[in-house]
């Protein structure tokens, strides 16, 4: 009696009431990609964001990949973007021209994503999802597609590398150690490896696909396995770091100031009492910064350095007003007895250029000070 091969178990018969679920995806997706960025900082969604996408992706034909890719980069991008609605505070521009301006940047960051889609869905109907093989080279494109998708964005294709999905672990300092591998686009590519491996997970259990003798989530632990060694790499880094003596707490005093307004005469008080404030702030904080570091420059260099940055709104600058501010925020740093306040006189000095004058500076900045005022000369006096 010959055997016989056994029959494959029918498919999962798909929902009827989701006739648009792609759309619904991509748009999922955007959502997601948006929420974990600033200024909602839900940096773990970033870990599954893509996963509705790639799901919509696989058994599309090209052109609707490049559609669904669009939908959820646009969805995505306006949410982003949504701080350049700040420049009606800071700008003249009237309101419609910053509205068309958003618009415009947020379709062209989206084409990108539409041709990721375009690129997945084209791959997957090519080389196919039926076998490991295939399953696991799928991810790995994915990785490289989304990934040289975010290069070709941020330096071929007009500079703009906001928001690269690596972005969103900023605050991750064991995943982000990484990048010291490949830039952000390391971080990114962990990401994108873990969002293709839970999607193609989820996939053999949703309806409609052909029910499957278990086999094990290979897919899935190429992406943790990818993880854990970007962990087990970082938590060391961090521990040789840890072991580095000195360190110090800092913290950046920047009183943000609208451009249009920051140079206007009338606006000298408000600056003086914004800088005032950050600084107590920054004083009052925890952990406490060991210094206060002020990087003094005459008026006439200042004078110089705003010339040749050549921007023309600054070219009119009544320097007295400079100096009031900054004799006004000096004489501030010199009653803060309870703190230790560093000013380096850097006239003559090019710590961009020059690495003796930063290494100088540097040496300055290491060292250890009582509480009080302790203003430094210039080397080169």
């Amino acid at each position: 009696m010959e055997s016989q091969a056994p029959a494959s178990l029918p498919a999962r018969r798909p929902p009827a009431w989701l006739p648009g679920w792609r759309s619904l995806a991509a748009v999922a997706s955007g959502l997601l990609l948006a929420l974990a960025f600033p200024p909602f900082e839900a940096s773990g969604l970033a870990w599954v964001a893509l996963v509705p996408l790639l799901l919509a992706l696989i058994g599309a034909s090209p052109r609707e990949g490049a559609r669904l890719g669009w939908v959820a980069g646009l969805t995505f991008w306006l949410l982003g973007l949504a701080w350049m609605l700040r420049l009606l505070e800071t700008s003249p521009a009237p309101f419609l021209l910053i509205l068309l301006g958003m618009a415009l940047l947020a379709v062209y960051c989206a084409a990108y994503v539409a041709a990721f889609g375009l690129t997945f869905a084209w791959l997957a109907a090519t080389i196919g999802t039926t076998k490991l093989w295939q399953t696991l080279l799928l991810v790995l494109l994915a990785t490289a597609t989304w990934v040289g998708g975010e290069y070709a964005r941020g330096v071929i294709g007009g500079g703009f590398p906001w928001n690269g999905l690596g972005v969103s672990q900023y605050s991750n300092l064991a995943l982000i150690q990484c990048a010291e591998w490949g830039g952000v686009a390391a971080v990114s590519a962990v990401l994108v490896l873990a969002n293709a491996g839970i999607a193609f997970t989820v996939r053999r259990y949703l309806p409609g696909q052909p029910r499957q003798a278990y086999r094990p989530h290979v897919e899935l632990f190429v992406g943790l396995m990818a993880i854990a060694l970007c962990f087990r790499s970082g938590f060391h880094s961090m521990r040789e770091y840890a072991g580095r003596p000195p360190s110090l707490e800092v913290a950046a005093v920047q009183p943000a100031i609208a451009q249009l307004k920051k140079w206007d005469d009338g606006e000298a008080e408000r600056i003086l009492a914004r800088l005032r404030t950050l600084t107590d702030e920054a004083a009052e904080a925890e952990p406490k910064p060991d210094l206060i570091v002020y990087l003094y420059l005459n008026i006439d260099n200042l004078k110089k350095n705003i010339q040749k940055r050549g921007r023309p709104y600054e070219q009119n600058i009544q320097f007295e007003y400079l100096d009031k501010i900054q004799n006004g925020y000096i004489e501030f740093l010199r009653q803060q007895n309870d703190l230790r306040v560093l000013l380096i006189d850097t006239n003559g000095l090019d710590f961009v250029e020059r690495e003796d004058d930063y290494l100088w500076i540097k040496s300055l900045v290491m060292k250890e000070y009582p509480l009080g005022i302790h203003r430094i000369q210039n080397r080169t006096a």
